[in-house]
């Protein structure tokens, strides 16, 4: 998990930010765990032939998508980060 450090910012943010920056790093979580799920579901079936290279491409890219949203989450304002 990622430790974020909002108590030295918190008297200087409102209480509102604090909780909106807790609520993007808890969704950038939970896509980066449906991301990693998908690619250990895209890998089993890749050795039997039954998914193509471009899914496991795909997958991959997801995952790493979502950990640098992860990555990101409590540095960038809501406003600013990309969609996910």
């Amino acid at each position: 998990t990622v430790q974020i450090v909002l108590e030295a910012s918190a008297g200087a943010l409102a209480k509102d930010e604090v909780k909106s920056a807790r609520a993007g790093v808890s969704s950038a979580q939970a896509v980066l765990t449906n991301a990693q799920a998908q690619l250990g579901r895209v890998k089993s079936l890749s050795p039997e032939g039954f998914s193509p290279e471009a899914a496991l491409d795909v997958a991959t890219r997801e995952v790493a998508t979502a950990t640098a949203h992860v990555l990101t989450a409590p540095a960038a304002p809501e406003s600013t980060r990309p969609p996910m």
